[in-house]
């Protein structure tokens, strides 16, 4: 079906079709390995929006949530559209919520977008709130480990108020955004 041409093959240098270096041979992946994995460079897995998932789901790499999971999330880096839903624990390093999460929260960096809706308390590094975002939940700044180290913290949260407590204020904000908080700021 398809056969090797002999002789030189062309160099990186001199296939530069559409403006780009291209290399002329693809370099064999170990075994056992999927490429992308380490530098985040493969496409993410995606929880499409018609579909509903019981059960946790955990990956080693990034993962776009457009439908509905009910169980704990566990990924390098979530994203949650905007018609996406979260019912349960998600832990990564980096959060980006569109879309609707009720649990908890436990990450290096999160990123609420307007019209995010979070019922969970978050434990984070780095929280972006912008106006139009809402959350309801208690807010923590994680000490210098890990959100992956520290995800047991985030078990040991009461739930006895539907109202966020502030416990540390590091939400950035920019001068034309502004945090929606149901609740009490405590400095």
């Amino acid at each position: 079906m398809f056969t090797k041409i002999l002789g030189s093959p062309k160099t990186e240098a001199e296939d530069t079709s559409a403006g780009r270096n291209v290399p002329s041979t693809t370099a064999r992946q170990p075994a056992g390995r999927r490429p992308g994995i380490a530098g985040r460079a493969a496409a993410p897995s995606v929880i499409s929006a018609d579909m509903h998932i019981v059960g946790d789901v955990r990956t080693q790499g990034d993962v776009q949530i457009d439908g509905t999971v009910d169980g704990e999330l566990s990924a390098a880096h979530i994203t949650v559209g905007e018609s996406g839903s979260v019912n349960g624990e998600v832990v990564a390093d980096s959060v980006e919520i569109w879309g609707k999460i009720a649990g908890h929260v436990h990450a290096n960096d999160v990123s609420l977008k307007v019209g995010a809706e979070v019922y969970a308390d978050i434990v984070y590094k780095a929280i972006e709130i912008p106006r139009g975002a809402l959350v309801e939940g208690a807010l923590t700044v994680m000490d210098g480990t890990s959100a992956q180290r520290n995800r047991s913290a985030v078990l040991t949260y009461s739930k006895e108020s539907a109202y966020a407590e502030i416990t540390r204020t590091s939400v950035r904000q920019t001068e034309t955004t502004s945090a929606y908080v149901k609740g009490d700021i405590e400095k």
